[in-house]
């Protein structure tokens, strides 16, 4: 299978961003913690070995704290409130690791070159994704600002061994991590390719059975909001349609079905799923019992209208409306709409009937 990375310029890199963005915050939320473990554990190094040499020992203050800033940082950003704000915690991450390579490379080593920038320009590039004109515009200002400041503390000769140092190692990671985004952001849309083929109905378009659950798990839960009501709709005489105009003929009714169904689901704020054989469901939210019945009606109408071989169309409509039932529980409305459903057909099809207790 290939994925839209594969087949879309580099051009698409934001739109491959926004289409995942629940994975690219997970990653980001990854790298928070692990980019301040591998900075804690480095400067746990630093300041061991610093205390042995003589050279080093006056970078200890600077070293313990970006160690606590650092792990701070992590902290704070890794609980559930502050989770949303991930990147700016990564963002100021960044900012304290460049404040104590300036602070090292200028104050503590003033007379000779340090290879501290050319760790930090060459490793930033690879920390996090985001949006490239803001993350390398960002690198660009501190390499700007490092270069400025090194040459006008260390002289031309020392500064510039040090700005070019940096500059090819701005250079090298910036290159590096550019390929690292585009294979990341590449695996992210594979992977999300691979989960709607799993979810998604191929002859309909719709969401599948399996996705439909995975929604109602997440309204049970609170992940989701909780819809105002559903329906519940059948094909009418759909098995004898099969036999007199043969399947290929069927599939196009469901083929039409699914592309009106789709073009709905913004219109009426709805989700759309095949629930097994000529059988659909929706799911509807902000609307009240009576806007519910009249789109249930909508859609009856305009199903007259798809192009099918033979006689046109209909389909038999169940509603639930949330609060008629007696319980919070979405997957009871189903077999509450699936009731309604069932009346709508014993009354002779091609229409809609709303589930009441006494159904």
């Amino acid at each position: 299978m290939k994925s839209v990375f594969v087949c879309n310029p580099a051009s698409s890199l934001h739109q491959l961003m926004q289409d995942n963005q629940k994975a690219v915050h997970a990653y980001n939320m990854s790298a928070l913690l692990h980019t301040q473990r591998i900075v804690c554990i480095c400067l746990l190094a630093a300041i061991i070995i610093g205390t042995f040499l003589d050279t080093f020992r006056p970078c200890i203050p600077g070293y313990a704290t970006t160690l606590i800033l650092c792990f701070g940082i992590a902290k704070l950003f890794h609980r559930q409130h502050w989770q949303k704000y991930t990147l700016h915690g990564l963002y100021l991450m960044v900012a304290v690791l460049a404040l104590i390579t300036f602070y090292i490379s200028l104050v503590m080593f003033p007379y000779r070159p340090t290879a501290i920038a050319c760790m930090f320009f060459g490793f930033i590039p690879m920390l996090f994704i985001d949006r490239p004109i803001r993350y390398y515009s960002l690198l660009g200002l501190l390499y700007l600002l490092y270069g400025i400041l090194v040459l006008w503390c260390k002289g031309s000769e020392t500064g510039g061994v040090d700005a070019v140092n940096a500059l090819i190692s701005a250079f090298a990671g910036t290159f590096l991590g550019l390929l690292f985004l585009r294979s990341r952001l590449g695996f992210f849309e594979a992977q999300r390719q691979l989960f709607r083929e799993k979810t998604t109905d191929v002859l309909t378009g719709l969401g599948n059975r399996r996705k439909l659950y995975e929604l109602i798990s997440a309204i049970q839960t609170g992940e989701k909001a909780r819809p105002s009501g559903l329906l519940m709709l059948d094909i009418d005489l759909f098995k004898h349609f099969n036999d007199t105009y043969g399947h290929a003929a069927g599939d196009t009714c469901l083929h039409g079905l699914g592309r009106l169904l789709t073009a709905m689901e913004a219109e009426f704020h709805a989700g759309f799923y095949r629930y097994g054989g000529e059988e659909f469901v929706g799911l509807l939210w902000n609307c009240d019992s009576a806007a519910l019945e009249q789109i249930a009606e909508v859609i009856r109408l305009n199903v007259q209208t798809i192009a099918v071989t033979g006689p046109h169309m209909t389909v038999s409509i169940g509603t639930l409306y949330g609060q008629d039932a007696d319980t919070a529980d979405v997957e009871k409305w189903l077999n509450f709409a699936d009731q309604a459903l069932y009346a709508a057909k014993e009354n002779g099809r091609n229409q809609v009937v709303c589930w009441h207790p006494e159904i």
